[in-house]
């Protein structure tokens, strides 16, 4: 994702929906940044989706049983998603629903629900994870 040949094979003549699921936090600061900033240069208007870390959960990620098992290590925590809006004009956060608010989180079998409800009273805790929807 960071080399940047791949994207000017995607036709730029109309508007793009780009979904990064399960992306930027492996990535550094720097590195989702100029790619949010190519993404967004290169297609006339879209929309971007993608899901994040906060801080906390970056220093906490070997909490995580499938970042621990994957022997994976992440880097980029997104404190204030309304930064990324600085990064290129015209660029929007529509959306910014924090894992312990998303739909379906009633859905989870007891333990997990509890979990959720005391996360979303701690500061820190309750952004620990997010999806994000901006419009370019």
């Amino acid at each position: 994702m960071t080399d940047e040949a791949w994207l000017r094979e995607v036709p730029d003549d109309r508007p793009a929906v780009v979904v990064a699921e399960g992306l930027t936090m492996y990535l550094r600061k720097e590195e989702g940044k100029r790619l949010i900033q190519r993404i967004t240069e290169r297609f006339p208007s879209g929309q971007l989706l993608f899901d994040v870390y906060g801080p906390l959960g970056i220093r906490l990620q070997k909490m995580v049983p499938a970042v621990r098992n994957a022997g994976a290590t992440l880097h980029w925590g997104l404190d204030d998603p309304h930064e990324v809006e600085t990064w290129h004009p015209g660029l929007t956060c529509l959306d910014a629903v924090r894992s312990v608010d998303m739909p379906g989180v009633e859905k989870m079998p007891a333990s997990g629900r509890m979990s959720m409800r005391v996360m979303a009273h701690l500061p820190g805790f309750r952004n620990v994870g997010r999806i994000l929807r901006y419009r370019f």
